[in-house]
């Protein structure tokens, strides 16, 4: 997959201004711009203007609502916009195969999916189907601190926004391809509301009119399975599981190091045991673990600032893990300092 961008792609703030003026379209029915079908649709190349990952309620149809056609839009819908790992794959491939420059998280007024994880919160009680609850699983740790014993009338909507936020956030930070995109000034990810009620679409986020590098990192912290092949940019490579993963030699691993000290407790693992709804809970917890590890923190965080850092995991949970816990706590360390 090519790390590049096309530079006769929209910039971001192009490609926002464009959904805004199709929105607008849309709202006031002044007749559809957007491409028809053609035959040459079948061999020309994708060029989509925009990435749209949105909730698949029949209700927020997204082409319609920006009044655009054919290969116009890359679209991802999902109930409740959620982040999963097939969905950060298929915005990757958008990003880097098609040059598109702009990301969006929309979600919806009266979403629910959402609604469901606020019910499932406040009673305790989750979906009966084990497919439905992975989608909540997903959405509570976001609206945990908002869901309190006696509900407000706005509480749904601030739900749905803090939904978006959560997402986009883990799009900006949970891949490392769109990340460096993002720093490198290349790629936006913004947040948006559709509002069922009138049919306008509320932009959470802006995009400065030009989106500028910001400073380096001062770690570069990555992290992968220790399954996956070897590569040049890993650079030192450190294992941060408390046991050796099954199935893999050393020889193969290549592993420069291995900071058992630095993975959680047997018990704190066996209490969050990969519940997504734990996970801001565990963090904070590791957090505390974490703090009479100093010495093993700092040695970490020189090497990262001497280059590449990639932490390895052998969980199949790609995202929410005690390596992207560590990989948050390093970054953090690195900008706030001890």
């Amino acid at each position: 997959m090519p790390h590049t961008w096309d530079p006769s792609s929209p910039s971001p703030e192009a490609a926002l201004e464009r959904l805004r003026e199709g929105n607008r379209r849309f709202r006031k029915a002044h007749g559809s711009r957007a491409r028809p079908w053609s035959r040459r649709l079948a061999t020309e190349a994708q060029r989509p203007f925009a990435v749209i990952l949105g909730c698949s309620d029949s209700r927020t149809p997204v082409e319609i609502l920006f009044d655009e056609g054919f290969g116009d839009l890359f679209v991802i819908r999902i109930a409740g916009n959620i982040v999963a790992p097939s969905v950060v794959g298929s915005i990757e491939f958008a990003v880097a195969q098609f040059g598109t420059r702009l990301v969006v998280v929309m979600g919806h007024t009266r979403c629910g999916a959402v609604a469901a994880t606020v019910k499932a919160i406040a009673t305790g009680l989750g979906p009966e189907s084990k497919n439905i609850r992975a989608i909540t699983d997903r959405i509570a740790p976001h609206l945990q601190g908002l869901v309190r014993p006696k509900r407000s009338a706005s509480l749904l909507r601030e739900a749905v926004r803090a939904n978006v936020r959560a997402s986009v956030d883990q799009l900006r930070h949970g891949s490392q391809l769109i990340e460096e995109l993002v720093l490198a000034g290349r790629v936006a990810v913004v947040g948006a509301e559709y509002q069922l009620e009138t049919g306008a679409v509320r932009f959470l986020d802006s995009v400065p009119e030009a989106t500028p590098a910001p400073e380096p990192s001062p770690t570069r912290v990555r992290m992968k399975r220790i399954y996956e092949p070897v590569a040049k940019e890993d650079g030192f490579r450190v294992l941060v599981d408390r046991l050796w993963p099954r199935g893999i030699s050393k020889e193969r691993a290549h592993v420069d190091a291995w900071a058992r000290e630095l993975a959680p407790s047997d018990a704190l693992r066996k209490w969050y045991a990969h519940r997504p709804a734990r996970w801001e809970e565990f963090q904070r917890r590791f957090a505390r673990e974490l703090e009479v590890q100093e010495e093993s923190l700092q040695r970490l965080l020189a090497e990262a600032r001497r280059g590449p850092v990639t932490l390895l995991f052998a969980s199949r949970e790609t995202e929410l893990n005690n390596a992207a816990a560590l990989k948050r706590h390093l970054e953090e360390r690195a900008r706030t300092g001890p």
